[in-house]
């Protein structure tokens, strides 16, 4: 009974975390339109992989996403 509880009044946190984290990575991807901002972002994502702020499968995940990025703002077609 007590965990139902707990359940029930962490929903609103927990789903307000999630919206929030959802937003960030919205914005994030949008700020992603010029090379600058790519190459910032690559560089920013090298640092926290250097850091070990990161695993290894999620620093691949980003190079690959941050070079079709730059594709795409180059006006490469894949």
């Amino acid at each position: 009974m007590v965990l139902i509880i707990d359940d029930l009044l962490m929903f609103p946190i927990n789903l307000g975390m999630k919206v929030l984290t959802s937003i960030r990575d919205m914005a994030d991807e949008q700020m992603l339109n010029t090379q600058e901002a790519v190459q910032k972002k690559f560089m920013e994502i090298q640092m926290r992989y250097e850091n070990h702020e990161i695993d290894e499968k999620e620093y691949k995940e980003w190079v690959e996403f941050l070079e079709n990025r730059l594709k795409e703002i180059r006006g490469e077609k894949k």
